[in-house]
């Protein structure tokens, strides 16, 4: 019998308030606990069937609202194998998707803590529809992912998109990829991968179709497997590469972009973390690149190598922290990576600093690696396809941009083994690759392609 105690959706311990509790001159001796246990009915755990005493500890579940005992609900074992869950019984939390979701938790605690006591609506607002996204966040197949297209009406190209996918190593992985990415009914506005293991003079032989622009960042030099970047741009979007926030060394590597025949400029950037460095390093160059991003209209496609599904580490929470106090919003919650005999983790993400706009995100049952692709979609109107339009590549031939041509080819050349280069056409993708990275401007126009080098 529960009058006026709310019990919470954790760990408490209970007390039975009877409407009609009277101390009898006999019961005085008697302690107030064993009097309250005669008084009334107890709830009876469901574990072991026993009567919960006044004093006890109980566990009350957050989905069904079973009532067991502390020991019963083994709190401290289940808390380890799932702490982000331990708010659900053995039953429900085996039915259950493992999420991601720290604003959940604020919410269902506004009634009864005091933390936002004093609190704008707006805020509020905020919270409620980052715990919404997360919680709609879902694993989806391709037949799911249809439905849930045709659900909201979301057509081929008409809301801006992404797609994140570490593809470890586009040699062995990229014509998958390419494959799977057809069977989805839409037209990413824009494509992230990681871990291409490919330099940026090799991006050229991978193209997902003649509708996207691609900008690459090459791998670590000498550095076989576990780096190199991609984005890949719809042909409707103007863009430039931001190369103050392309970043690449041991501890991260990044690439920007910014779309600019948007209503507002996007910023979209690819991102990964090696496991192998130094966590403090990474945080402390991801601020420095945060702080260089508008409040608004960011997406950062990666895999961070944090597992959110696990907040124990320091160093995940420092990562939380720091993506929180930019406002940042992850948009998935569910495991995107699982290895044979291991547990699932939440590693690739979206983060943006737009959640009210996301209309649905989630990850898709690829077949291509341990690594499951993450996708969002947004309320940001894509730019109308222009008939017949042509990617223009401006470049500017000045005397220090030679001298540094001049240098990257001997480099480039000299780093290059004997076995890469194995035709003319291996030798000019070399060729190109400096002239791009010399020479070439950053920013992206729909004109008549000229390059003034080659007459």
């Amino acid at each position: 019998f529960r009058d006026t105690v709310i019990l919470p959706k954790t760990v408490t311990t209970v007390f039975y308030l009877p409407v009609e509790c009277k101390l009898h001159h006999q019961e005085s001796n008697m302690t107030f606990l064993n009097i309250l246990n005669r008084c009334k009915q107890k709830e009876v755990c469901q574990r072991c069937s026993k009567k919960i005493l006044l004093g006890q500890v109980i566990f009350v579940c957050s989905l069904c609202d079973t009532v067991l005992h502390g020991k019963c609900a083994k709190l401290d074992s289940r808390q380890k194998l799932n702490e982000s869950k331990f708010d659900l019984c053995s039953e429900c939390l085996a039915n259950s998707t493992q999420r991601y979701n720290p604003f959940k938790s604020l919410l269902d605690n506004l009634e009864s803590d005091k933390v936002f006591e004093g609190e704008s609506p707006e805020f509020m607002d905020s919270i409620s529809i980052r715990s919404n996204v997360l919680e709609s966040c879902k694993k989806h197949t391709i037949k799911s992912l249809k439905d849930a297209f045709v659900a909201r009406n979301i057509k081929k190209d008409s809301h801006f998109s992404t797609f994140f996918q570490n593809i470890s190593g586009n040699k062995s992985n990229f014509n998958r990829l390419v494959t799977e990415v057809h069977r989805i009914p839409l037209q990413y506005s824009v494509i992230g991968i990681a871990e291409t293991n490919v330099c940026e003079a090799e991006s050229k032989c991978y193209s997902i179709s003649e509708e996207y622009e691609s900008v690459y960042q090459s791998k670590i030099n000498n550095k076989n497997s576990g780096s190199g970047l991609g984005l890949y741009v719809h042909k409707k979007f103007c863009f430039s590469k931001i190369n103050e926030l392309s970043i690449c060394n041991s501890d991260i590597e990044s690439l920007f972009i910014k779309l600019t025949n948007t209503a507002d400029p996007i910023y979209v950037g690819v991102l990964y973390r090696p496991p192998s460095g130094n966590s403090d390093t990474f945080v402390e160059i991801f601020c420095k690149i945060l702080q260089g991003l508008p409040k608004q209209n960011t997406f950062i496609l990666g895999d961070f190598n944090y597992d959110l599904h696990n907040l124990k580490s320091s160093h995940i929470q420092k990562y939380e922290e720091t993506i929180l106090s930019y406002d940042l919003c992850p948009l998935i919650s569910v495991s995107t990576h699982c290895r044979p005999n291991c547990s699932e983790t939440c590693i690739d993400n979206t983060l943006t600093n737009s959640p009210e706009q996301v209309l649905i995100s989630g990850t898709i049952d690829f077949e291509i690696n341990c690594h499951s692709p993450v996708f969002q979609i947004s309320n940001h109107p894509s730019p109308p396809k222009k008939a017949d339009e042509k990617i223009t590549i401006h470049y500017d031939y000045n005397s220090k941009n030679l001298d540094k041509f001049n240098s990257d080819i001997e480099v480039s050349l000299a780093s290059a083994s004997i076995e890469s280069i194995e035709s003319i056409d291996d030798f000019l993708a070399i060729f190109q690759a400096s002239v791009d990275r010399t020479c070439r401007e950053t920013t992206f126009n729909r004109e008549t392609t000229f390059n003034k080098f080659f007459g």
